[in-house]
């Protein structure tokens, strides 16, 4: 029999969620960096955190009630992390990029990163920003004549430090969140 890769995901998600429950022992930063192996990184927060993802490269917990630790589950996820941080220092002066806390600049294993809650409809980006999604036209225009709406502001902000490439594909709730002050941000800026 084949296994398919969400159940092995689901698996071992609810053995690491079954194991925090049993265990519940508490998060250390000193233990913690003291780990270098990505499996004892990987079980020491499984242990001790709440799970909120699981993606082919990474894996994703709650650290604090502000953020989250990103570890890397691969070599992939590694150059991920390291591409995060390197585009992090390059456009964090930007509006709605996600900030990083702290990070392995060493091995670049895990990111301690900005908890942000995507949005999850039309309606929640449209009374956030104030801008109809429907009708593209109408924003771009905006963007090249109002002044008026920070949203607007920030969308040209991004788009001429070519963080937004394409205005269109950005235009989408899913692309946008917000983080525990209500502030929006960008999810995916060309990782």
């Amino acid at each position: 029999m084949i296994s398919h890769p969400f159940n092995e995901l689901r698996l071992r998600r609810l053995i690491r969620e079954r194991i925090r429950q049993e265990t519940s022992k508490k998060f250390n930063w000193n233990e913690f960096l003291r780990l270098s192996d990505l499996d004892d990184i990987v079980e020491y927060a499984s242990i001790r955190l709440k799970e909120l993802g699981e993606g082919s490269s990474r894996i994703v917990f709650t650290l604090t009630s502000k953020s989250v630790l990103k570890i890397a589950l691969s070599e992939k996820g590694i150059e991920q992390n390291q591409l995060e941080i390197k585009k992090f220092k390059q456009l964090k002066s930007l509006p709605a990029i996600t900030k990083i806390f702290k990070s392995d600049e060493k091995y670049f294993h895990w990111i301690v990163a900005e908890l942000v809650k995507p949005l999850s409809s039309d309606d929640e980006f449209e009374k956030i920003t104030g801008v109809n999604l429907d009708d593209f036209a109408t924003v771009h225009a905006k963007i090249r004549h109002e002044n008026n709406n920070s949203f607007i502001e920030m969308l040209r902000e991004l788009l001429s430090a070519n963080v937004i490439t394409n205005l269109r594909e950005t235009l989408y709730y899913e692309q946008w969140g917000t983080n525990v002050d209500g502030e929006l941000r960008l999810l995916d800026y060309g990782w």
